[in-house]
């Protein structure tokens, strides 16, 4: 195309558009386009061209043209291509050395911290750059929201993090400005110092939240965080006056401590605290236990972890402190169970024997003070206010982080307690599903996760019987509670209990949940037959409707049932629906409701249900409710809830909705419907065939003109060419490149790389054939002819399959290719 006087002709032309031409012939063409545009570069005067032609060379991975590029260039192209780096994978010497000297050129011609930076992240050198890193980053100025900065010492923290780590640490001495996350870099380099000048910083009496204090605290050695510690109980001391008042500015300063120590190196934090731990206190060991009781926020950068030794010394403490704490006799209950909580960072079996001893014990004085509170007639305050806390959750937190078989046979002990034995039964049913459930990765997650009923219920028809030792556990203590003469609290414990043994394999337990059933009130039996479902097993959509029934009765007095919490203890029964038997009474159910309760919002977790719903009516009746209630067809639950059935039925009911306008509004993002509708249509040869027909005499309708955008988003070769007579017709476009790459290639998922797909080519030989037969005379004009073109640039972009041929029909006697001028190009030539 370009003549045999190629390199004269590019030669010629002005540099800023000699460098573009020759980078995009570098960067799209084969072998024989590397070799020309390396050949032109090479004899071409200007550094700016050579160094465009680099980097496509450089980013194809065409090494050799690279250094035969550059090995003989000037020392003005190094010194472009040392500024932008990237070049050290050039195994060639000549090149390396050059690049080195063009570095040291830069780094005496008083550049930029960020440009000399950049040289070092991308140049071959290793350790002996240490020293030049360290003293940029403690010295440069660097703008925290931009990102080319952050980027920049992201790559400088892989490539040099322990010069990083030292330059940073110098920037908080000399108080500079600091990166987000340094404190966590600094922890990371792991740093412990013993260094007065770094705790005075650490000390400093500034905002809550500082970062250079907790940089500082992230490098302390044992006994400077001793001396934070210090400060930090003496600081205790002083947030409340004699007279109970607070004092914000020592609680800012308590809390401001807290903080920083929570950023301390691990060993240095319990090296401290075990120095302390001798003369300390009871309200001291509080103070200190909670220190061990710090987050890690699900963050691996901002965890400042214990190590084995660590946490082998943290339960010693532990066990020590709660026998100290038990020994006094009358140790408030809430500081015992600090001790819980401190023994959940650091499970082990061993604190079983002790844990059981403090949880006896707060079990003891907290029946003892319910019964001195309703004695008092609940007026003796200070009885009440321990009644009403009972500090149990900490050990059911400690429980189940030993997960251990050893833990599980304690449990068994309390399920018959009536207020830890619910507790009791939630950690054997954690041991369970952290043994025998997969892993879920949304850590928000918003209503009830009802995505592994089927699967649960595929397993039950398969094995009816099957069970559980946990669950075998948890209803041998049901039984013993559900005897006839069996108390309110029996009963009421007994309920508790089937709500967490029914969501795990628990065999043929039918007269056993229908008692429960039967005792248990409106709230805890939705609960109840809501883990039933969750186990699988199916309920009686007559056990659903009575507790709608009775929740709206209750709402005659307690109004705000249905007007606060967003109506909650409605909504707890109506997720229940489409798991129901049989599903096909959901509607009529939902059309007694008041009108104020049909709205689509409040229906949403409902209907989204109906996609999990084993039940083969499901399809049906999500249909029926919008046909009952159409503002649903503008909803996004009911929509995507439709879109999951995945059936023909289905696809052609929502395509018939489309055509008759049931679909249109305002409220809905058409073209996110469009996609989705086509991706829907494509998926069956039997609905795509039936909109064909649907669409046979154009489009006709705003309707119509809506299904076939929507088939244009993965038309096939039929729909393709139909299409392209529609926008011919009509001249409104339904023919862009997508329509059109999905035509002549597909996505495959990457092997190596989650998330991402390759664009394979695929043979379009008849596609061609009908395109080319459809261009008549004067064909560059024409649509199909600029279809033709396009497909010509896709196959130059990710190429082409090997059985199709360049000629789409010779027969034809047709001219090819069609040329036609680039509408990309700036000048149009």
């Amino acid at each position: 195309m370009l003549g045999n006087d190629t390199p004269t002709r590019i030669a010629s032309l002005p540099s800023e558009i000699r460098k573009h031409v020759l980078h995009e012939i570098a960067a799209n063409s084969g072998n024989d386009g590397l070799d020309l545009a390396t050949a032109i570069a090479r004899s071409d005067s200007d550094p700016e061209v050579k160094a465009t032609v680099v980097d496509a060379l450089s980013f194809r991975r065409a090494d050799r043209h690279v250094a035969d590029l550059i090995k003989e260039a000037g020392e003005a192209t190094y010194d472009i291509l040392a500024q932008k780096g990237y070049l050290d994978h050039i195994a060639v010497d000549a090149v390396q050395q050059e690049l080195q000297r063009a570095r040291e050129r830069r780094s005496t011609g008083g550049i930029s911290h960020i440009e000399r930076l950049l040289s070092l992240v991308y140049s071959p050198g290793g350790d002996e750059c240490y020293a030049d890193v360290t003293e940029i980053v403690a010295e440069m100025e660097f703008d925290r929201k931009r990102d080319g900065d952050r980027y920049l010492l992201y790559e400088v923290r892989n490539r040099y993090p322990q010069a990083l780590a030292v330059g940073l640490l110098r920037r908080v001495r000399e108080r500079r400005e600091l990166i987000y996350g340094a404190d966590n870099i600094l922890a990371a380099a792991g740093f412990v110092l013993e260094d007065d000048e770094l705790l005075g910083i650490a000390l400093e009496e500034t905002n809550r939240h500082d970062d250079h204090a907790e940089a500082a605290s992230s490098v302390l050695g044992p006994i400077a965080v001793g001396r934070l510690i210090d400060a930090y109980l003496t600081a205790r001391k002083v947030v409340r006056d004699a007279n109970g008042k607070y004092n914000q500015a020592a609680g800012d300063r308590y809390h401001g401590l807290r903080a920083r120590i929570g950023h301390t190196p691990g060993a240095s934090l319990v090296a401290a605290v075990q120095v302390r731990a001798v003369n300390a206190n009871n309200e001291d060991i509080v103070q200190l236990a909670e220190l061990f009781s710090r987050g890690t926020y699900g963050d691996e950068d901002r965890a400042r972890p214990f190590n084995e030794e660590g946490l082998t010394a943290i339960g010693v403490l532990a066990r020590e402190w709660a026998e100290r704490m038990l020994a006094a006799g009358d140790e408030k209950r809430l500081r015992i169970a600090t001790i819980a909580t401190m023994m959940s960072h650091a499970p082990s079996v061993e604190h079983l024997t002790i844990l059981k001893r403090m949880l006896d014990d707060n079990l003891r004085r907290y029946r003892a003070f319910r019964e001195k509170a309703t004695a008092s007639g609940w007026r003796d305050r200070d009885a009440v206010h321990e009644a009403q806390h009972p500090h149990l959750h900490e050990y059911q937190r400690a429980f189940m982080a030993i997960n251990a078989q050893e833990t599980a046979m304690l449990m068994h002990e309390y399920l018959t307690d009536e207020h830890f034995g619910e507790l009791a039964a939630r950690v054997l049913a954690a041991q369970w599903f952290e043994a025998n459930e997969p892993k879920d990765d949304k850590k928000f997650r918003i209503g009830v996760d009802f995505s592994r009923v089927e699967a649960r219920r595929e397993a039950l028809v398969a094995d009816p019987n099957a069970t559980s030792v946990e669950a075998e556990a948890i209803f041998g203590a049901i039984e013993t509670l559900i005897v006839d003469s069996s108390s309110d609290a029996h009963a009421k414990l007994a309920v508790s209990l089937g709500i967490v043994g029914a969501r795990l394999p628990h065999g043929q337990r039918d007269a056993t949940i229908q008692k429960l059933i039967s005792l248990a009130p409106r709230q805890a039996r939705a609960a109840l037959l809501l883990s039933l479902v969750l186990s699988g097993e199916g309920i009686n959509i007559k056990l659903v409707a009575d507790g709608i029934a009775e929740t709206f009765e209750a709402a005659k007095t307690e109004t705000w049932i249905l007007t606060e919490s967003d109506a909650y203890q409605l909504r707890d029964w109506l997720r229940l629906l489409p798991f129901a038997t049989p599903v096909t009474g959901l509607p009529a159910i939902v059309r007694r409701m008041p009108d104020a309760q049909r709205e689509p919002r409040m229906l949403e977790e409902m209907v989204g249900g109906l996609s999990a719903s084993c039940s083969d009516d499901a399809e049906g009746v999500t249909f029926t409710l919008a046909e009952e209630d159409p503002r649903l067809y503008q909803n996004h639950q009911w929509r995507a809830t439709a879109m999951r059935f995945n059936t023909v039925s289905a696809a052609r009911r929502l395509v018939d909705l489309t055509v008759s306008g049931a679909l249109d509004g305002k409220l809905y993002d058409g073209w996110h419907w469009q996609r989705e509708l086509g991706g829907l249509i494509s998926e069956f040869s039997e609905v795509r065939a039936y909109v064909h027909d649907l669409l046979k005499d154009g489009p006709t309708t705003k309707q119509l003109a809506s299904l076939a955008s929507a088939i244009a988003e993965d038309p096939g070769v039929d729909g393709l060419v139909m299409l392209i007579g529609f926008t011919t017709e009509t001249g409104q476009s339904y023919v862009g490149r997508q329509a059109i790459e999905s035509v002549v290639s597909e996505r495959v998922p990457s092997e190596d790389w989650q998330g991402a797909y390759d664009i394979v080519p695929i043979v379009a030989t008849e596609l061609r054939r009908k395109l080319l037969a459809m261009t008549g005379r004067g064909g560059e004009d024409s649509l199909a002819a600029r279809c033709l073109n396009l497909i010509d640039q896709l196959r130059d972009e990710y190429g082409a399959p090997e059985s199709e041929p360049r000629h789409p029909d010779l027969a034809s006697g047709r001219r090819w290719p069609i040329l036609k001028p680039n509408p990309d190009a700036g000048d149009g030539n």
